[in-house]
């Protein structure tokens, strides 16, 4: 690879003075030329890079201009188009068979992450904190990372935080994809989380991990408008787990996510048996629809029972109804009561 070199060598200087040492090299490099020696970043850069080095008695500093590459970290829904000005800087050192990154600054439009880095002598992720990280103008977050083996755990804090770019990227994993085998654990405390249609949530605080693209655990709480509390929670153990929320404005939850946005108010039911094959079901009562066919259907007749049973699969329904009864009592479950099979 072609490399400008920038040399400093001290000599006998006749006025006295101290001359420091410095060596310096600027490449002009792409992301496969530094996947063939060893160095692949190409999961979430691509494209040409400029990299400056410098190396003092004070250590190897680094500057990374990465304007005319592309960024997509889609794990947390960011990304940067080539021609998006960005640049990166750190100090990097090696003791005891680990590279510590000092002073690790990202810089791009809205984006300022600020902190420090742990990597393997293998040059694989050990530990990150971050005093600052914001994928947007308006976040005001700090974060930490660890990895042991295939097991991640993250600790979110955070003021505000906009959360659309990772509700967006949710949505899009969920639609397919093979099972990711990584284990990942997370902790969050956000005051203020931003999303869709002008919806924001407060005092969020959310546990969860997952497993084999699974969700293991779940515990998430906070408010919308300032007043009114959700949570969800998933409870018990293996084929018996059961993920159960409550919502007392579920169109406010819905336009948050960007699922549904004609929705105004209800109290919403959530109940899902985790089960390979999901079932469940999830309600809302409200006066709140926007929807003129959700408010026709509201006034018909309760199913019974044992019809609603039959819809989600249970066995014990005698004597079994008829596919046309089914089809209505699927009907009503939808419309009259906002109620969903999962």
């Amino acid at each position: 690879m072609p490399a400008n070199l920038d040399l400093v060598v001290p000599f006998d200087n006749a006025n006295g003075e101290a001359v420091v040492a410095r060596q310096g090299v600027v490449i002009e490099v792409t992301a496969e030329q530094l996947a063939a020696r060893g160095i692949d970043i190409r999961s979430f850069v691509n494209g040409p890079l400029k990299l400056s080095t410098e190396e003092s008695d004070a250590g190897q500093s680094y500057e990374v201009d990465l304007s005319r590459a592309s960024i997509e970290l889609a794990d947390v829904g960011w990304s940067k188009s080539p021609g998006v000005a960005a640049r990166a800087s750190f100090r990097m050192s090696e003791s005891d068979g680990r590279r510590e990154i000092r002073g690790f600054r990202l810089t791009s439009e809205g984006v300022e992450i600020e902190g420090g880095i742990t990597l393997t002598s293998a040059g694989d992720l050990e530990r990150a904190e971050f005093s600052r990280f914001a994928l947007r103008a308006s976040d005001d977050a700090s974060l930490r990372l660890s990895k042991r083996g295939r097991q991640i755990t993250v600790d979110l804090q955070a003021t505000r935080l906009d959360a659309r770019g990772l509700i967006a990227s949710m949505s899009a994993s969920s639609k397919g994809g093979a099972a990711d085998k990584t284990a990942l654990k997370v902790n969050a405390e956000v005051g203020q989380l931003i999303g869709f249609n002008g919806v924001s949530l407060s005092g969020v605080s959310l546990s969860m991990s997952k497993s084999g693209g699974e969700l293991r655990a779940l515990d998430l709480s906070g408010s919308s408008g300032g007043k009114s509390i959700f949570q969800a929670k998933l409870t018990g153990e293996g084929a018996g787990r059961e993920l159960a929320g409550t919502f007392q404005d579920t169109g406010a939850i819905l336009r948050f996510a960007n699922l549904y946005d004609r929705m105004r108010g209800g109290v919403g039911i959530l109940s899902i048996g985790m089960r390979r094959r999901r079932n469940g079901s999830a309600g809302s009562r409200s006066s709140g629809w926007r929807s003129p066919r959700i408010r026709r259907s509201a006034s018909w007749p309760a199913a019974p029972a044992c019809w609603k049973r039959a819809i989600r699969g249970a066995s014990s329904c005698w004597p079994r109804p008829s596919a046309a009864a089914r089809r209505r009592s699927a009907r009503w479950i939808w419309s009259s009561a906002a109620t969903a099979i999962c």
